[in-house]
């Protein structure tokens, strides 16, 4: 029986561990809390712990000089100051350059990211489309 609660109590630790938050670092070494890294459906851009995708609000339209998206998100409890200090730190991690403070370019694309409150809710909306040159 006592193998039996060592195995039981090994299984929930192991569960725990695999179940616990990873520490993510931002490019100036301060640490957040990034679950197991989620990614928008139709984007190449992480989807902040605490926003949920809104699935239903996504559009994808190719067309021969590149691709359109639009994604949102929503958070009742995530401020847009949090939210805007995630997608700073991160986007530059995949590759996006900031070139406005709503807007970033990698290769070909720009993506801009707007904030807006709606009610009790906070909905960031994610455009992506061919950047002109």
């Amino acid at each position: 029986m006592n193998y039996f609660k060592r195995g039981i109590g090994i299984l929930m630790i192991s569960v725990a561990l695999i179940m616990m938050p990873k520490l993510s670092f931002a490019e100036n070494g301060s640490a957040y809390k990034v679950q197991e890294q989620q990614f928008f459906e139709s984007l190449d851009v992480p989807l902040m712990p605490g926003l949920y995708e809104i699935p239903e609000e996504t559009i994808v339209f190719d067309k021969p000089d590149g691709r359109i998206i639009e994604s949102q998100a929503a958070s009742d409890h995530l401020g847009s100051v949090q939210i805007r200090e995630f997608y700073e730190n991160s986007l530059p991690q995949m590759g996006w350059i900031r070139v406005s403070p709503e807007s970033f370019v990698r290769q070909e694309e720009i993506l801009t990211m707007e904030i807006r409150e709606q009610g009790a809710y906070h909905i960031v909306r994610f455009l992506v489309s061919p950047r002109e040159n």
